[in-house]
């Protein structure tokens, strides 16, 4: 790996809402020198790499929420540890419950094409073979593996959505899913609008993402990070189909992973919106709720902090080697130096450090005095895996489990 790429990255500025497209106005949280994640190494690095500034704004004239810089694609995610969703059980509990709001919406009914965006490793797809004739996988990351992966009725597109002529190839979209992919996208907008010029008036589409009131309610401001560019919430979300020509036929939270928040949506039939009964689920978030959250969150760092440093002449592990951990180390500080090593059970993982902390990872059945140990749970991102590792913590022993948020 090439570590120089992570020097003076270079990034693009966002200076208007990409939902309503009001110009954006002083940020509402500031973040110098934010660190990159999902960037695993295999020897520490002493260098200052992974860096960038980043900014939180909100836009109160749709309650939508978004990042400022917009780092280079090929620096964020080209040399990123790629998780499949099949191998991660936090991701396929929150896909299976995503299936079974799709379900819910589609009823009994059987559809002659389903076209995933992000398919990733075609887990979602394998699981609704009896809701289509033929079911369609795009994502870029499978470019060159079509052929491994094509079966009687799963067909891989490897390429970008936005790449793929779909009328040229003269297929139909009966169905189109995408799971936590609309946050990553720089203009979400022009995606969706590309989707509904590409099907027809019966096309429902299904989305999930993470929920910004859910995000902003508990407090959870570390699943803020330059990946997420956007941060939708119910509001936002109407805006924006509102704007399109669209309609939402139905939604659902999903609060132990992410808080996700889950869409059924179709092209709109007449120039009206049809989103009064939704906008009375609407909630209104202020800019000054956002800061009042926020200092929430930073208190319980703090907290966190203090109670690391009790420690001072106990052995001190962190559990789980999550993908955002970096952001944690960002709010713990030296703190986290404190920590023995962050332990895991991915193999794959073993021996590896982050590219901006400077901590080693190691598999549990190398620690062989974790009974009795203190231990910070470091995979805060979704309630059900701190739920997880909490459960497994206390089966082993430990003598106390620290948890940086308390989002049990």
């Amino acid at each position: 790996m090439n570590l120089e790429m992570f020097s003076n990255i270079k990034f693009k500025r966002r200076t208007y809402c990409m939902v309503c497209g009001t110009k954006l106005e002083s940020s509402v949280i500031v973040l110098p020198k934010f660190p990159l994640t999902e960037v695993y190494v295999k020897q520490k690095v002493s260098k200052q790499l992974g860096f960038v500034n980043q900014e939180f704004h909100f836009c109160e004239r749709c309650g939508h929420g978004q990042i400022a810089n917009v780092i280079d694609p090929e620096v964020l995610y080209g040399s990123c540890y790629k998780t499949r969703t099949s191998t991660s059980s936090s991701a396929t509990a929150a896909i299976d419950i995503f299936l079974l709001f799709i379900s819910d919406v589609l009823g009994n009914k059987k559809v002659e094409t389903i076209f995933e965006i992000g398919c990733n490793d075609l887990y979602m797809l394998q699981k609704l073979k009896d809701k289509a004739e033929v079911l369609y996988g795009i994502d870029p990351i499978l470019k060159g593996k079509e052929c491994l992966l094509n079966d009687d009725k799963i067909k891989v597109i490897g390429d970008f959505f936005e790449n793929v002529e779909i009328k040229h190839l003269g297929l139909k979209m009966d169905v189109v899913i995408s799971s936590h992919t609309l946050e990553h996208i720089d203009d979400p907008k022009r995606l969706v609008e590309n989707m509904l010029e590409n099907s027809s008036p019966g096309t429902l589409l299904f989305f999930q993402f993470p929920s910004f009131e859910s995000l902003v309610n508990d407090g959870h401001f570390d699943q803020v990070f330059h990946q997420h560019l956007n941060y939708f919430s119910l509001e936002s979300v109407l805006y924006m189909l509102d704007e399109v020509g669209a309609e939402l036929v139905n939604y659902r939270i999903n609060p132990y992973h992410w808080g996700a928040l889950m869409i059924a949506f179709k092209k709109r039939i007449g120039s009206r919106s049809s989103h009064a009964k939704f906008k009375m689920h609407v909630q209104e978030i202020s800019k000054d709720y956002i800061i009042k959250q926020y200092q929430v969150f930073r208190d319980c760092m703090d907290v966190t902090i203090r109670r690391i440093e009790a420690l001072e002449k106990e052995t001190i592990y962190g559990y789980g080697a999550a993908l955002m951990l970096p952001v944690l180390y960002y709010y713990l500080g030296n703190s986290l130096l404190r920590l023995k090593c962050i332990i895991d059970e991915d193999k794959s993982k073993k021996n590896l450090y982050y590219l901006n902390v400077p901590i080693q990872i190691k598999m549990l059945d190398e620690i062989k005095d974790i009974d009795g140990s203190s231990v910070v749970v470091t995979a805060i991102n979704s309630t059900q895996a701190a739920r997880a590792i909490t459960e497994k913590l206390m089966k082993l022993n430990v003598r106390q489990i620290i948890l940086p948020i308390n989002i049990i």
